[in-house]
Order: structure tokens, then sequence, then C-alpha cells
């Protein structure tokens, strides 16, 4: 597998949503977590403005799946969603985090990644790397959105440029208002992530 250093698009994410995941993925810094994440396309922009965090199902601590009854709840919710917000919302991506390790995903990453954009070419991964440590026990954590691409002798990481926005840059003022709404938008664990 490359690292490839190319960016293959632009991510624009929730500071919501971001704040959200990275909750998340601080929550633990002994197994991976997960979740998936809801938005919208346009041409090379993938635009997230709510996530759904998932429980694990996976027993190995360096590993996440995702369940096909929790992807169907998603789109279930993001169909939901745009009713509410009159406007397109679907299941764009998934999120993970690498608790003590570089934030470049594995084999296994990339694997999964290629599975998911076979039914959406569209689709993203994004990778908190959390709990590394600097200098002097300084402790940061990284994030980076990617897609994979499958050539004849290995599958190769497709970065693209992640931007943390306000949501305000990615719904108009109704769509917000309507979207608060429904419980958890934004991302929650049972509670409403969103203030407006």
């Amino acid at each position: 597998m490359n690292g490839n250093t190319d960016v293959d698009g632009q991510v624009l994410l929730s500071e919501h949503v971001y704040h959200v995941c990275l909750a998340h993925a601080l929550i633990t810094e002994r197994e991976e977590v997960m979740g998936l994440l809801l938005g919208d396309v346009h041409q090379s922009q993938v635009r997230i403005w709510s996530s759904i965090s998932l429980r694990r199902s996976d027993k190995r601590p360096d590993r996440v799946e995702i369940a096909p009854e929790q992807l169907v709840e998603a789109v279930e919710y993001a169909e939901k969603l745009s009713q509410v917000m009159k406007r397109t919302c679907r299941v764009v991506g998934w999120y993970h985090s690498h608790p003590h390790i570089t934030c470049f995903p594995s084999h296994v990453d990339l694997r999964t990644q290629l599975q998911y954009q076979s039914m959406d070419l569209d689709f993203v991964g994004l990778i908190f790397g959390v709990f590394n440590y600097g200098n002097f026990g300084s402790t940061h954590h990284d994030l980076i959105a990617f897609r994979a691409l499958e050539t004849p002798k290995e599958i190769q990481q497709r970065n693209l440029q992640v931007e943390v926005v306000p949501l305000c840059e990615l719904l108009s003022e109704d769509e917000e208002t309507a979207a608060v709404q429904c419980p958890d938008f934004g991302g929650a664990y049972g509670q409403q992530a969103l203030c407006s």
C-alpha cells in the first residue's frame, strides 16, 4: 500500500460533527471506535453535517466493523433528515479512530473503504489519530480523509483535503432550524449535540 499525497477532492466537516467524532475517538485508548457520516456531495466536495456513533461489533481492539443493520438505520435517518430539511441528505462516509498509532489507513481500512466505494464512488473515510504523544509529553490528534484506489498491484490511499467549518457554511438558516428538531442531529450519544 502506498500513501498518496495527491489530493483528490475536499471534505467540509461541520465543526460540531468534528467535535462529536473526536470526543467519541477519545472515549477509549484501548480500542478503535467508529461511526457513519451524513451530508451530501457536490462535484468533488463532500459536505458533512451529521454523524452517528456506532457500537462496536468486532471483538478485536484494532478492527471496526459496521453491521448491515447499522447502515440501514443510518440510511433511514438520512432519509428522515432529507424530509425535515427539504434537502438531500445521505450517508456519505464513515469514521474511525486509531489510538496510539498514525492516522494513515491500514491495508484493512483501504479494503473496507474500497468495499463502500463499490456501492457509492463518493463515499469517504475519516480517521482520527488520537492519544499520540509528542515532545515533553504533549498530546496531539490528527485527522485524515481518504478514498481507496485499486490498481493491478495494490490498493492505494487517495487523500482528500479536510476543512472544519461552521454549520452555517453547509446549511441555510432554514435547513439548520429544521434539522435541529431531529433527535441527535449533528451526532451525539443520546442527546442533541448541536446548540443553535
